[in-house]
């Protein structure tokens, strides 16, 4: 029989021994014409393919593998793959008649191999009481393989992808089958895991004969591949190096693959970090330059997003990640997004960009601003509720990112907390905007003359430690009434506020979903520098590390010991309906402080800050949820100073410093969450333990002090 003979029974056969045909002599000397057109297959009546290529049954998995017929359905879904396999195969045949000699036979081999796959899923399926074609058989495989134009199409995609998957699949199952006693089950699954490793290893010499010797492997394969098919379909369940090993493939491309990330079908939501949201409101130009040292810190923190992520989101990176960050993240316990490479620094994606083709959830930088609107602008046709009027977002951001608009409201916001705790509360002098410098001069001097060390003039869109002027009992200096004249100017109005004795600094974090209603994340303490800037997040009891007034005034004060936390929810919610009538979705947060008043009371402060988008919180609380179950934790941003400040080099040796510097007799985890040796400015590291102590402990003896001591006067 004719090798195209075989091909044609098995791709247009009707009957499963058709299907099964095994001749003993094949000859290749009548090839024919290249078949162009490829139909769906014929199959026996009841294995037709049934819905659309995503309308895929459940796997069984788990508790369902204990009974027979639960093992049988997953050996169903194996015979499906052998058939879909086999018919590809003979498809591959049949439209390239003029690939090489060795590549046609060693094809026909494999599809016997396939042939024998299926006969021992068929026969183990009787045995446990499961007929193929009782689980509806989608046309998912064919309808991404059938489209191959080249030998190399073929291997890359069959070879590379999917048999590579059922390395995985193979594996986990025939351990799985094992662990319940089923042998016979186990054995098949283990002749076909051997058989696949071969698979691929012939596949693998093809394409490395037949890819462009420029590029790696790694790059041949993904450059050989066409969306939807990407490198995620050539994992399965797990991941198995040792056998991906044996099949030839190099160590960096094992790597790679573990690391990959991509959306097996639900779009994802596009995210990115701009931590410059306010700077850019304020300039309310696509062409804003933010300070260079929220541009390194940028490129340093660029992988944040991802802890706030879903495995199918994309994150857009100026850089992919070092796999073998990805990989000390994943051995961790987080999940990865995809990443995927944009020009960030440009005002703009560029049309060819990849993204530009695929369909998209959403778009979810971390806060909306004319920058990153210019730059995000050409996929908002991609998405997939249509497009979106994306400046509404910018403009709704505008406004309630306003410290004026939070002042404006402040009353009503305070309003709606409990009485009984009100006095526990700062409730005059609130904040009062100002839309003259004579106004805003005459507010400054009025809190200074009431008896506090300092006042505050802020800009409408101030961040922490930028946009804001700290006036004396002296009044404002020359240099200070000019930038005040400035803001208000640019802005229209500066916004006042005294300057109280911090005690501690609280944040209330959560997510406004799409239909308005409320995710909480939860309440936190994090630490500042002496400029008030963002240093790290605390996670724990809110009273760790504080004083013993500061605990009581916490707990006891209001006679109800979680107050704070149901103070911190009435204000939110005033906040979030507030946001919703402005159609503003997504992170928010709020900041507050416990201070003295000038009677040296302790009171809250609340609300300092409405941040309406995410913030470095939002990313302590998901990292801490993952790392868990550590009752104290905490996440800090270490920078250059803090380097020289400890006498360390770079900032892959503070890494491993404070990972050397955990004492022996605590139980101490530590993370980096960016990578080390890629920070030039700002590294964030996760450190838990079962107590505060151990972990101050560890930084201490790593020669960074107390970051916990470390907040604005």
């Amino acid at each position: 029989m004719q090798i195209r003979e075989f091909a044609e029974r098995i791709l247009h056969g009707t009957t499963l021994e058709e299907k099964l045909l095994t001749p003993e002599d094949l000859r290749d000397d009548v090839r024919g014409a290249a078949l162009v057109d490829a139909p769906a297959p014929a199959r026996p009546r009841g294995l037709e393919f049934t819905g659309s290529a995503r309308a895929r049954a459940a796997f069984p998995r788990g508790r369902a593998l204990e009974s027979d017929k639960g093992r049988g359905q997953a050996l169903h879904f194996f015979a499906n793959h052998e058939l879909l396999a086999l018919e590809l195969m003979a498809l591959a045949l049949l439209r390239f008649p003029e690939a090489p000699p060795t590549f046609r036979r060693r094809l026909v081999q494999t599809m016997g191999d396939e042939q024998r796959h299926m006969g021992l899923y068929l026969g183990r399926m009787e045995e446990l009481g499961v007929e193929l074609g009782e689980i509806p058989l989608n046309s998912f495989f064919w309808d991404l393989l059938s489209t191959m134009e080249t030998p190399i199409d073929f291997v890359a995609r069959m070879s590379l992808t999917f048999e590579q998957a059922n390395l995985d699949f193979s594996l986990h199952y025939r351990d799985a089958f094992a662990a319940l006693g089923d042998a016979t089950s186990a054995e098949i699954m283990n002749a076909v895991l051997e058989d696949e490793v071969a698979h691929v290893r012939h596949g693998l010499a093809f394409f490395e004969a037949w890819r462009d010797p420029k590029l790696s492997q790694w790059e041949a394969y993904q450059d050989a591949l066409d969306f939807p098919l990407t490198p995620a379909r050539a994992k399965g369940i797990g991941f198995t190096e040792l056998h991906r090993k044996e099949a030839g493939l190099n160590a960096d491309f094992i790597q790679r693959l573990r690391v990959y990330s991509h959306s097996k079908g639900r779009p994802p939501r596009v995210m990115v970090f701009n931590p410059d949201t306010e700077g850019a409101l304020a300039a309310e130009t696509p062409g804003h330059t933010p300070p260079a040292s929220v541009v390194e810190m940028a490129r340093d923190l660029e992988t944040l997003p991802m802890y706030l992520s879903r495995p199918e989101d994309v994150v857009l990176v100026r850089k992919t990640p070092r796999p073998a960050h990805l990989k000390a993240l994943m051995d961790a316990g987080f999940s990865l997004p995809e990443f995927v490479e944009a020009p960030l620094d440009e005002t703009r994606l560029p049309s060819d960009h990849p993204l530009g083709s695929r369909v998209l959830e959403g778009l979810s930088p971390w806060g909306w601003d004319p920058s990153i609107l210019g730059h995000l602008r050409p996929l908002a046709r991609r998405l997939r509720t249509g497009a979106e009027d994306l400046d509404s977002r910018v403009d709704a951001q505008r406004i309630v990112s306003s410290k004026a608009w939070l002042a404006e409201r402040m009353e009503a916001a305070l309003g709606a907390i409990d009485p009984a705790v009100q006095g526990h509360c700062v409730l005059d002098p609130l904040p009062t905007v100002h839309h003259s410098l004579e106004s805003a001069l005459h507010a400054l001097e009025g809190h200074c003359i009431r008896g506090h060390r300092f006042a505050v003039a802020k800009a409408p869109h101030a961040t922490a430690g930028r946009g804001a002027q700290r006036v004396t009992v002296k009044g404002p200096s020359p240099g200070q009434t000019r930038w005040i004249e400035d803001r208000i100017l640019r802005e229209g109005c500066v916004v006042v506020e005294p300057w109280y004795e911090r005690v501690a600094d609280l944040s209330h974090l959560w997510e406004i979903l799409a239909d308005g209603s409320v995710r909480e994340h939860g309440t936190t303490r994090f630490l500042t520098d002496a400029r008030g800037r963002y240093r790290g997040t605390l996670q724990g009891p809110l009273k760790m590390g504080l004083g013993e007034d500061a605990v009581d005034f916490l707990h006891r004060s209001a006679g109800d010991p979680d107050w704070i936390r149901s103070t911190c929810r009435s204000v939110a919610d005033f906040l979030t309906r507030q946001c919703t009538a402005l159609e503003h979705r997504g992170n928010v947060g709020i900041d507050l402080m416990i201070v003295r008043d000038l009677q040296g009371d302790l009171k809250l402060r609340i609300p300092l800050e409405f941040n309406a988008r995410s913030t470095m919180g939002h990313v302590a609380l998901s990292v801490g949820r993952t790392l868990g179950p550590h009752q104290r934790a905490l996440w800090t941003l270490w920078t250059r100073k803090d380097l020289d400040s400890a006498g360390i080099s770079s900032f892959s040796a503070l890494a491993r410093r404070i990972q050397e510097c955990v004492p022996a007799h605590g139980s101490v985890t530590v993370v980096p969450t960016n990578d080390p040796e890629w920070a030039t400015q700002t590294l964030s590291i996760w450190t838990g333990s079962d107590s505060l102590e151990a972990i101050q402990e560890t930084l201490f003896r790593a020669g960074l002090g107390d970051p916990t001591a470390s907040h604005s006067l």
